[in-house]
């Protein structure tokens, strides 16, 4: 009997950025998704295809896939896409949401009568729109701060309009890009000063192509909830959600001189057992039968306990890294029974802690590019099974040599926090010893 075939995309090392410098950040998250979703797939005896940038082929050789494609600059990587998708019957899909890449790789799919496993068209669709979702969250009564759309690009939107939207909610705000993913883009304005100096003096800081909300900013905890929708009695059987984990988020939200980012965070949370039951409540009064498969929420959580919805996110989100390491169960095996309407497995738990993220370092050392490349780095993976996402390093745009700078992406696998912590320790210790130095966050 054949294996079944399965074709998964991953937007960042897929060629999506094949004419582009690659940024480090979501590179190390992407990789790490694909190599994960690729090993976890494996474990169930799929016949696996992919596809990568062929800057970075050097790291094939991590990937446990079947056949791998190369995607150079000259390539139109959608086209390639679309002949691998053709090539399997099952795909998995991760890429960005904004200006409907995830959407449109997705209806080719289903328009080419693949089975689907990431998430399907009408999730994908809701969960595009921070304004869709916001008016989605407040159908079903769940807090979430409130969100104002601006009319007009970021180039051009009137500085006007922006006061005349800003004065309706309460300072600080958020400014974030309608259809932004993560914590890409997000501006923190402390008082109206600084909302006219961004759209003023510095609108170059902002994407000038996209449409920008305003949201009230609210202190708390950044959190995620990472879920599997699905029909698990059959096609037409009441829709069941399931609550994987909860995970703290780590974002750097800076004003406005500077650029959000989002770095990992910990699964499971420290509050997990605390707010599991209320979400639950939140989540079952509510109708999220749009998303099947897995898909996340981030919400914030009050010191007086009060949980406020942000955004949903319809795709593989980097948690998954996480939780992969703490759950009983293989993930892709919830992934497929949920897609296909099967019966999900009763025994699920949550087993020890991960801490994911990602690390940025100086490279001291005197060895050349090459022999970090081919010797250096395997070596590393060998003693570091952490290392999801090895060393890597881009040229930025105007330097004619390689950065010494790499970014790099672990995922824990400890019995406790404090045990990942540890070990994490361990890691960058061994890092520095091979001439790579830490750059901490200041």
């Amino acid at each position: 009997m054949d294996k079944r075939t399965i074709f998964i995309f991953e937007y960042i090392s897929g060629g999506g950025f094949n004419t582009q410098i690659i940024p480090p950040s979501l590179f190390c998250e992407g990789f790490g998704m694909l190599r994960s979703l690729i090993e976890d797939f494996k474990k169930l005896d799929f016949t696996i295809t992919t596809q990568i940038d062929i800057r970075i082929t050097h790291l094939s050789s991590y990937l446990n896939a079947d056949e791998i494609k190369t995607v150079d600059q000259t390539h139109d990587f959608i086209k390639q896409f679309k002949d691998s998708i053709l090539g399997a019957e099952y795909c998995f899909i991760i890429a960005p949401e904004f200006s409907d890449i995830l959407y449109n790789l997705t209806y080719f799919a289903k328009k080419s009568n693949r089975k689907i496993l990431s998430t399907n068209l009408r999730g994908i669709k809701l969960a595009s729109s921070k304004v869709r979702t916001y008016s989605y969250f407040k159908k079903f009564g769940l807090k979430c701060p409130k969100t104002i759309s601006l009319s007009d690009k970021a180039n051009t939107v009137d500085l006007d309009e922006v006061k005349r939207k800003a004065q309706k909610l309460t300072f600080p705000l958020v400014l974030k890009p309608v259809d932004g993913v993560g914590a890409e883009s997000i501006f923190y304005l402390e008082n109206i000063e600084d909302l006219i100096r961004l759209f003023k003096d510095e609108r170059n800081k902002l994407e000038g192509d996209r449409i920008y909300i305003l949201q009230d900013f609210i202190q708390g905890e950044d959190l995620s909830v990472s879920l599997i929708g699905s029909h698990s009695e059959g096609e037409y059987s009441p829709f069941k959600l399931e609550l994987l984990t909860i995970n703290s988020q780590n974002i750097k939200l800076t004003n406005n001189s500077q650029i959000s980012e989002y770095r990992g965070g910990v699964s499971p949370a420290n509050q997990h057992k605390n707010l599991a039951v209320e979400l639950q409540l939140l989540l079952s009064k509510s109708d999220f039968s749009d998303f099947t498969g897995y898909f996340g929420i981030d919400f914030l959580a009050t010191q007086t306990g009060s949980i406020h919805f942000l955004e949903i996110n319809p795709r593989l989100t980097t948690s998954y890294l996480g939780i992969r390491n703490v759950l009983s169960i293989n993930p892709t095996r919830l992934i497929f029974n949920a897609k296909m309407d099967f019966t999900l497995p009763r025994d699920l738990k949550i087993e020890g802690n991960s801490i994911f993220s990602r690390y940025e370092f100086e490279y001291i050392g005197n060895e050349s590019k090459k022999y970090i490349d081919n010797i250096l780095v395997p070596d590393l993976v060998k003693d570091i099974p952490e290392m999801i996402t090895p060393p890597i390093t881009f040229s930025l745009d105007g330097e004619k040599k390689k950065s010494r700078r790499y970014s790099m992406f672990l995922a824990t696998r400890e019995p406790k926090f404090e045990d990942s912590t540890r070990r994490v320790e361990k890691i960058i210790d061994l890092l520095d010893s091979h001439g790579f130095n830490i750059i901490r966050e200041k």
